[in-house]
């Protein structure tokens, strides 16, 4: 999970402790079989991302020795791109990167698929690397090309399921999805498709989002409410109140002498979103009002 906020700054999370156990109540209980939902909702700048990079420290620090963390963020500009955020998973999971050729990509994806389905790499990969927009050599186009794109799409799903449930039996798993808001429709509706694996696998499935009835998101958090309540945890975050304001600024900002009406001024502007208590102590620094 990324970092946003102040470079260079760096503060213990403050007023997200009860978020923060839950969260790692859930890694726990999937590492020993028991899957979980999470939604984490709030608004802009209040920690959604830094409470979950937090948690994947934790995760690296041994919670769960061998999960598997895989993210997948949905970008303001990828709405109309389907499968925006299991792209960036998979080619995560299969381990590609920008040194390898596209040919070199698709027999990547190929291996990795035998070591769980062995013999069916070369019948399974063409799916993914048409999810994953790669182009096919003739023989793997030959697989895919007479499907109509909804008979595509649904192999597309078909064949993510079937990978992660087998891969499921081998290790523990996280999908982490940031910025939901932001989905586009054919991810939203395989990420709803994957919802009841938690019920009998160790899959966390984390989901990070605004609050906002009238996006694509909100109807995520409807149908998990609903359909997986037993397996389903709603984190909010709220604002902070003055005295976790205080205490960010005191852990950002260690100036023995800072002057009170300066740290009454940063406190004001904020108005309890850790995000600008960064920025208000950004411009101070920038302005050399204050030295860290």
């Amino acid at each position: 999970a990324s970092l946003r906020g102040l470079s260079g700054l760096q503060a213990p999370l403050v007023g997200r402790e009860g978020q923060m156990a839950t969260l790692k109540s859930a890694v726990r209980a999937a590492g020993q079989g028991s899957g979980r939902i999470v939604s984490v909702m709030g608004e802009s700048g209040l920690g959604k991302s830094r409470l979950i990079a937090e948690l994947e420290r934790e995760v690296a620090a041994d919670i769960v020795s061998d999960l598997l963390w895989l993210e997948g963020p949905s970008q303001s500009y990828e709405t109309g791109t389907p499968f925006a955020p299991f792209i960036e998973i998979f080619s995560t999971y299969f381990d590609l990167d920008a040194s390898q050729t596209e040919v070199q990509k698709v027999e990547r994806i190929k291996e990795q698929i035998d070591n769980l389905f062995p013999g069916q790499g070369g019948a399974i990969a063409p799916f993914f690397a048409s999810m994953l927009g790669l182009p096919l050599e003739l023989a793997d186009a030959e697989r895919i090309k007479f499907l109509s794109p909804p008979e595509l799409r649904g192999a597309i799903f078909s064949h993510v399921r079937s990978l992660l449930e087998k891969r499921l039996l081998r290790q523990p798993l996280t999908l982490y999805f940031d910025d939901l808001h932001w989905v586009d429709p054919t991810s939203l509706e395989l990420l709803e498709l994957l919802l009841p694996l938690v019920q009998q696998n160790s899959l966390l499935i984390i989901c990070a989002f605004r609050p906002r009835r009238q996006e694509p998101s909100w109807g995520f958090h409807k149908t998990a409410e609903r359909d997986y309540a037993a397996d389903y945890d709603v984190l909010s975050l709220n604002p902070l109140d003055q005295d976790q304001s205080r205490e960010l600024v005191a852990n950002l900002l260690t100036v023995d002498d800072l002057p009170e009406k300066v740290r009454q001024t940063i406190l004001d502007k904020s108005e309890g979103n850790p995000f600008f208590v960064e920025e208000k102590i950004r411009t101070l620094l920038d302005n050399g009002l204050v030295v860290k």
